[in-house]
Order: structure tokens, then C-alpha cells, then sequence
């Protein structure tokens, strides 16, 4: 069913909703004056740019371990690169889907056969730390307490410096392409 909104000359199309694991999207176009754009792309840029700001501006944690800014800045490179492979066609259903879902590792993989590396000047380090963050953010443990990753004092965790440069530059460089790609 494809819906239509009518209102001070704008339209908003959006196809049908999908549902994925119970989780709810659609993919929209916005048509003003003739004028037709895909949503998803810059959608996406936008979410990841809020959350690495948000991740930024965190203070220090008391804790000698604390998940939040982890998780925010994880959560930033994961929408950064769904952001990149929407603009290259892929859409939110196969984003949500079993080929990438929350993985980092798969979502990089993507975007590095779609051309990423083209203008995002990832290294080897950057690649890692992306690494090494999907093993804590795939199993939820920068959302979740998980006693023997704890007990084991987090072992293998990503830098947090590394891990917000590879954020800040992957939002920073798809910006132009998203906003492109709308």
C-alpha cells in the first residue's frame, strides 16, 4: 500500500512498510515542486553524526569501565556505514537483513566492495579497531552488563581514541555522498 501525504505543496511517498524482526521501516521519497529525493542516505548521516556528537561530548567516565561512549561511537560507524550503502543503492530492508544487521565487521565488508575506501582513507589500524569494537557491539555488551567480559577486565575492547577517529572520519567523509545520493 503505497501512502500519500498531501500538504503545503509537499508530497511525501513512502513505499510499503517492512518488517524485519519485528522492527518496522520504510525506505521514503520526498517530492517538493517536482523536485525528488531518497531520504535513507542523509537519514542515516544524520543519526550518525548525532550520535558521535553525542559520544564526543560525553565527560570522563568514575569508572574504570564504562560502555556508554563505546557504544555510541560503535553505534555512529554502524550507521555511518548503512548511511554509504544506502547511498549506493543497498536498501534499509537488506540493511536490517541477516547479510549486515549489526555487525560492523559485515557493514565495512560491504562498504569496502562498494567503494568506500575510494573516500574514506581507512587503515589498517582504523580496520582493527572496527574489528575489535564488532566483538563487544555484535554480542551487546556495550548495551547489557556481561559478567565474564567484566571479570575478565574487557579484554581485547577497542581504543577509544582510535575508535572515535574512525567514527569522526567515516561521518565527515560520506557526508557529501549522502547528501548526493538524497
Amino acid at each position: 500500500m503505497l501512502v500519500e501525504f498531501q500538504h503545503m505543496g509537499f508530497r511525501k511517498n513512502t513505499v510499503p512498510v517492512v518488517s524485519v524482526n519485528n522492527q518496522q521501516m520504510s525506505t521514503e521519497i520526498l517530492s517538493v515542486a517536482g523536485v525528488t529525493a531518497r531520504l535513507s542516505p542523509l537519514a542515516l548521516h544524520i543519526y550518525a553524526k548525532d550520535f558521535l556528537r553525542v559520544g564526543v561530548s560525553l565527560e570522563a567516565p568514575s569508572a574504570p569501565f564504562s560502555p556508554v561512549r563505546y557504544y555510541l561511537l560503535a553505534r555512529a560507524v554502524e550507521l555511518a556505514l548503512k548511511a554509504f550503502l544506502s547511498a549506493k543503492g543497498i536498501s534499509l530492508r537488506e540493511l536490517a537483513g541477516r547479510n549486515f544487521r549489526h555487525s560492523l565487521v559485515k557493514l565495512l565488508h560491504g562498504a569496502q566492495s562498494r567503494g568506500l575506501t575510494a573516500i574514506v582513507p581507512l587503515d589498517s589500524k582504523h580496520v582493527e579497531e572496527i574489528r575489535r569494537a564488532d566483538r563487544y557491539y555484535s554480542e551487546k555488551v556495550f548495551e547489557y552488563p556481561a559478567i565474564s567480559k567484566a571479570v575478565e577486565g574487557y579484554p581485547g575492547r577497542p581504543d577509544l581514541v582510535v575508535l572515535r577517529s574512525v567514527a569522526e572520519l567515516l561521518v565527515t567523509r560520506i557526508e557529501a555522498l549522502c547528501l548526493d545520493a538524497s
